[in-house]
């Protein structure tokens, strides 16, 4: 992302591990572990309306383990990862055909819900952020500078 007030980092299923250079001033969003249900998916991550993708993503968020969930900047731990989980409302969005979760996209609507991160801007230099859990190990060494 180049313009706007945050930088969203992505955590991937199995152990990444890579270089990135933020812009300083840059809020940084990622999450620990997530979830979501549409109305493009093929079941089980299918839901019509806002209530069955809630009640999808929740089913799915609700089976991760936060025990598991862990997350350290620069070395220091973040505690109580328990109280960052988060419901998104109901959104819009637009999949190209094929895509990532199914052959045929289109306009649709989703519900996410699982624990998220927003950091402060980080101050110049480097930082290494460190998180995962339930299949997801991601470690970004983020350079901040212009």
């Amino acid at each position: 992302m180049k313009a706007g007030p945050v930088w969203f980092l992505a955590g991937q299923f199995g152990t990444t591990e890579c270089d990135l250079t933020v812009p300083p001033g840059k809020w940084v969003f990622f999450p620990l572990a997530n979830t979501e249900c549409s109305s493009l998916e093929d079941p089980p991550f299918h839901g019509d309306t806002a209530k069955e993708q809630r009640d999808c993503a929740k089913g799915f968020a609700d089976a991760i383990n936060i025990d598991e969930l862990f997350c350290e900047i620069d070395g220091v731990p973040v505690q109580h990862l328990a109280r960052y989980r988060f419901v998104s409302p109901q959104f819009r969005f637009t999949a190209p055909t094929p895509w990532i979760f199914g052959a045929t996209g289109g306009p649709g609507t989703a519900v996410g819900d699982g624990y998220y991160l927003l950091l402060v801007p980080l101050s110049r230099g480097s930082h290494t952020l460190h998180f995962g859990g339930n299949g997801v190990d991601t470690t970004y060494h983020l350079t901040v500078a212009r």
